[in-house]
């Protein structure tokens, strides 16, 4: 494990965290730089950053300033998240802290998604006489037990 250098990671995140491709490049290769290489150790990270960060509304007073919220700060997590520190959801700024955090670890997310791969269905076709004979007579031969029956003609045909 490599040493975490917190200052430059932090410096990273003001510097770079922006939603262009440019932006988030930069900013993982100055993580990078920073001693920061899995995403178990830039999520504290960022979740610290954002909780410390000044916060503002999005409407504008009615001078036309902004509305700060103030700092959301974090705070012990409870149930699923004991033991770990969280955004302080009491707080006027956790919505805001919240979309930052999940902005800035956007740019930590692969670009695209690997396609899940996608059998296609197989037609199935009507047995014939022949076939339907077979089957009621494994399935007699089973004793009405038609998941053994199945079972058998199947190691059959293999």
């Amino acid at each position: 494990m490599s040493k975490i250098n917190h200052t430059a990671a932090i410096l990273a995140l003001n510097t770079f965290a922006a939603t262009t491709q440019d932006a988030n490049d930069a900013l993982v290769a100055a993580m990078q730089a920073a001693g920061v290489s899995t995403l178990e150790e830039v999520q504290p990270i960022v979740l610290q950053w954002a909780s410390e960060k000044e916060m503002f509304a999005k409407k504008l007073d009615a001078d036309g300033n902004k509305v700060s919220l103030g700092k959301c700060g974090l705070v012990d997590g409870q149930r699923i998240a004991a033991g770990r520190k969280v955004l302080d959801s009491n707080s006027p700024a956790y919505e805001a802290a919240k979309k930052t955090y999940q902005r800035a670890m956007a740019a930590f997310e692969p670009a695209e998604k690997p396609a899940q791969r996608v059998e296609p269905k197989k037609e199935a076709k009507p047995l014939t006489k022949a076939e339907i004979a077979a089957l009621r007579a494994a399935i007699a031969a089973c004793g009405g037990n038609v998941a053994r029956a199945v079972a058998g003609l199947k190691s059959l045909s293999a």
